[in-house]
């Protein structure tokens, strides 16, 4: 709850100069930067909060009893996509915002 309600202050207070290209990144930077100074979480963690903004139906997935015709579709789907996730991960861990919103 804490962490929802410094990101929804910061978001509403934090805006980008014009010529920079970064909106579509903002939110997530923002939310990393309260991962990191506010929840002290290290890059595995941050790695998973990642994992799980881009792939959030993969918490929806059922880890008990037989899985469905979707679960296994989706669990392949994230297995095909593996590197291209890590890259996208990756990118935004050293984002430019990434250093100027952590301060």
């Amino acid at each position: 709850m804490i962490v929802n309600n410094m990101f929804d202050s910061l978001s509403k207070n934090i805006k980008l100069p014009a010529d920079l290209p970064y909106d579509d990144d903002l939110a997530i930077q923002i939310y990393l930067s309260i991962d990191r100074n506010f929840l002290k979480f290290d890059e595995e963690m941050l790695n998973f909060v990642l994992f799980k903004y881009y792939n959030g139906e993969w918490l929806n997935i059922n880890s008990t009893g037989t899985l469905s015709d979707a679960e296994i579709s989706q669990i392949e789907k994230i297995a095909t996509n593996l590197i291209e996730i890590k890259r996208v991960i990756n990118d935004q861990l050293i984002h430019p915002l990434a250093k100027q919103l952590t301060r």
